[in-house]
């Protein structure tokens, strides 16, 4: 079993503000602007920005 130490803690923390930051970013650029949104596509899920959305987890 890997125990998390806080290091670690405040690593997986900041890493999951930063991925939710950007799939706000990436939601509002689906909103507005789809064409980036498509091209960004190929690079993120955006299956994910929707389960985000559902779940209201974009409260940054």
């Amino acid at each position: 079993m890997y125990h998390l130490d806080s290091l670690d803690e405040t690593l997986v923390k900041k890493k999951h503000k930063i991925l939710k930051l950007y799939y706000s970013v990436l939601y509002l650029l689906m909103e507005h602007f789809p064409h980036i949104a498509w091209y960004l596509n190929r690079f993120s899920n955006i299956q994910m920005i929707m389960v985000i959305k559902q779940n209201s987890i974009i409260d940054v």
